[in-house]
């Protein structure tokens, strides 16, 4: 086991058993499993509601006291209770915690972290530190503390690195430590190829391998799961050791990706697209780290105006945004609260002045369908504290079983409306329970391709296509073309999974190389228009610009003009059916031929 010291001398192991989205029996499971294996770091907080459970795992051990690094934190609601650190100590049936974070930068945390320093000061923590704060409010911590933070909790993982806030937290002394430290279970990231490769090399999976970046740079590490192998493999992690070049390598993969999902941004999109509406996005979320800032950056992207006031009381803000959406024409406005557990009683108080104070046209109640029987539970929470009128379920394309669709409606009773389907943008659509459960018994959803092909395709350029095809004229530009268009439709995994006869689930694990497309684009991209109209032009020293120009190989573009000669020999062999069936050669062929835009 390899361990960080803290600034003030204390001890911490590099690696922990993490408790975010268990309930109570699963946590004290996972917690006595981890112990059991070789962990010393258990991390939990007020907000999961799982502390008396995490207190009963550190007993069932058999451990000493002394022998678990115990770390949770304070929830905003609890800032300004005096006896909030004898509360938590009381739940974790502990005489004293390790490290004692501040959970999020809202409300009155200089009154949270006041609390933390007495204790810190009594000898009830060991340490204490913060979570999900930005470098500006670090500071202002920096600015006025008598007890120096320790730790920042905040989002890290090859997709998300925050090079600057690492070297900020160096120069001050402060230890990272990363929550989603494997992306979120993002398949992306646990597919990329770099990892295969090298866990390959050294007899690991992708997720050792991240662990193991993370531990070398630096980064304490708490992944959370309830199932006992991959406890077990993602502690497995200290028998080997990532090179420089390699760890330079997974430096490389950075994205400075997190992983929000702006929800009501998707929403908002949709609804201007498919009915022309003009929306307002009002941020009321005042609590979770740049939620503002995203919602800003994901507004820009779609051309949609972001109302925000800072970190005015939400009530306010929705109040304001109103006024300035009919002062403004916007039609629709979207109000993004802040993800809260039903169990925080003073969020959900918030939640309950806002519908009073701007009586909202509907109520909509974004769960992840990962989480499963958790996702049920916060649909039936929500829906007896603020009468909800719609579901919006997201990630369910990492859920082929659609099970939570199916509870969520069957306890609640209320429909669910519109689902995520992906990460992009404009991955959210209409829920249509007789598509899902098509996807589910593996018989495709062609209605919702189609639909896909409708937004995206331009019938101009389709119809300009079929003219060309019939010359057969058909050129790299055209090939280019068409690729963007059928790429802006989304993954090749997902439409193959819209397909009748092809089992969404059976593409679990397939290779779909959809980074081939891109080196396409690349190649194409990299050609003079002249050369992407004649192809026939390209000599050895244009192959050898173009390869250079978009980073590969000449047998890189040798392979592509292989494939697209190979196309256009079919497109000419077409071309002379269909003029056979319109001589009345063909007369009992039925249609045109699938994909192409014959007549």
């Amino acid at each position: 086991m390899e361990y960080a010291v803290l600034n003030n001398g204390v001890k911490m192991p590099m690696a922990g058993i993490g408790t975010f989205l268990l309930n109570p029996d699963e946590a004290e499971a996972s917690c006595v499993s981890a112990l059991q294996d070789g962990y010393r770091l258990i991390d939990t907080a007020n907000a999961y509601v799982n502390e008396k459970a995490v207190g009963r795992a550190m007993k069932k051990s058999g451990l000493q006291r002394e022998e678990i690094f115990l770390e949770t934190k304070l929830w905003p609601s609890f800032y300004e209770q005096p006896d909030a650190v004898d509360k938590t100590l009381a739940r974790l049936d502990t005489p004293y915690i390790d490290l004692l974070l501040i959970h999020q930068p809202a409300g009155n945390y200089v009154a949270g972290y006041r609390q933390m320093e007495k204790a810190y000061k009594e000898g009830k923590v060991r340490a204490i530190g913060l979570s999900n704060f930005k470098k500006e409010q670090i500071e202002e911590i920096l600015s006025l503390c008598e007890v120096k933070p320790t730790i920042l909790q905040t989002e890290l993982h090859p997709y998300n690195q925050e090079p600057e806030l690492k070297a900020f937290l160096k120069e001050n002394g402060i230890v990272p430590q990363a929550w989603y430290p494997l992306g979120h279970g993002d398949k992306a990231l646990l597919e990329e190829p770099l990892f295969a490769q090298l866990g390959k090399k050294y007899g690991k999976s992708a997720p050792q391998i991240i662990l193991r970046w993370h531990i070398q740079s630096g980064n304490i590490v708490i992944p959370g799961s309830k199932n006992p192998d991959h406890i077990r493999d993602n502690f497995n992690i200290y028998d080997f050791a990532l090179t420089d070049e390699e760890m330079q390598q997974i430096v490389a993969l950075n994205k400075n990706k997190r992983y929000y999902e702006a929800n009501a941004a998707k929403l908002a999109g949709l609804m201007r697209k498919q009915n022309g509406k003009r929306p307002l996005l009002v941020a009321c979320d005042i609590y979770r780290p740049a939620a503002i800032q995203q919602l800003e950056v994901v507004g820009k992207q779609l051309d949609i105006p972001v109302f925000q006031m800072g970190q005015e009381n939400p009530v306010t803000i929705a109040q304001a945004a109103i006024e300035h959406a009919k002062k403004h024409g916007n039609d629709m406005v979207f109000l993004d609260t802040a993800g809260r557990l039903h169990v925080d009683e003073t969020l959900m108080a918030e939640l309950q002045s806002i519908k009073e104070a701007v009586h909202p046209s509907e109520i909509l109640l974004v769960v992840d369908a990962m989480i499963g029987q958790d996702a049920v539970n916060a649909a039936k929470a929500f829906d007896e504290a603020l009468d909800i009128d719609g579901v919006v379920l997201t990630k369910l394309d990492g859920d082929a079983r659609g099970g939570a669709a199916l509870s969520i409606k069957a306890v609640t009773g209320k429909p669910i409306k519109f689902v995520g389907m992906g990460e992009k943008l404009d991955n959210i659509e209409v829920f249509h329970p007789d598509r899902m459960a098509s996807r589910i018994l593996g018989m495709g959803d062609v209605l919702t391709l189609i639909e896909k092909a409708e937004q995206q395709f331009d019938q101009q350029k389709a119809q300009e296509l079929a003219e060309k095809l019939k010359k057969n004229r058909f050129t790299l530009q055209d090939y280019y073309d068409q690729l963007v268009q059928v790429k802006g439709m989304g993954s090749v995994e997902e439409l193959l999974g819209m397909m009748p006869g092809i089992n969404a689930k059976a593409l679990e694990g397939a290779t779909i190389n959809e980074k081939a497309l891109t080196r396409t684009e690349a190649i194409i991209l990299s050609m003079t228009p002249q050369e992407r109209e004649n192809p026939s032009i390209l000599n050895s020293s244009r192959k050898k610009r173009i390869a250079a120009g978009c980073g590969l190989q000449v047998v890189d573009v040798n392979r592509l003009l292989k494939e697209f000669g190979m196309m256009q020999q079919m497109t000419k062999q077409m071309s002379k059916l269909t003029g056979k069936r319109r001589k009345g050669k063909f007369g009992k062929m039925p249609g045109g031929f699938p994909g192409l835009p014959f007549k």
